[in-house]
């Protein structure tokens, strides 16, 4: 089974990319933006991130159709850790706090 860090903060839930920085998956935190979503690759282990601000057109299609294909599960907004637990367990990947 592979794990996850994710980062606790007092805002929000954190999950930690080891090549950017910290991606907001909590939807308490003040500097979340509704406009944003977070995808999950489970074959990769990998968190994608879909920002308009961050992406240009052609890497929103391409993230669209991965979704549509399968190969990527949208993240829901979690109200609790364990929840956040609970949603990557069911995917086979546990998470550890730092």
């Amino acid at each position: 089974m592979k794990t996850l860090k994710l980062q606790r903060d007092p805002d929000g839930f954190f999950l930690w990319h080891p090549d950017y920085a910290p991606w907001i998956v909590g939807r308490h935190s003040l500097a979340a933006n509704p406009d944003d979503r977070a995808f999950f690759d489970p074959t990769a282990g990998d968190i994608v991130w879909s920002s308009r601000d961050g992406l240009k057109d052609y890497e929103m299609d391409e993230l669209a159709a991965r979704h549509l294909a399968g190969e990527l599960v949208e993240m829901p907004q979690f109200e609790s850790e364990r929840e956040v637990e609970g949603w990557f367990l069911e995917r086979g990947f546990k998470v550890e706090w730092i």
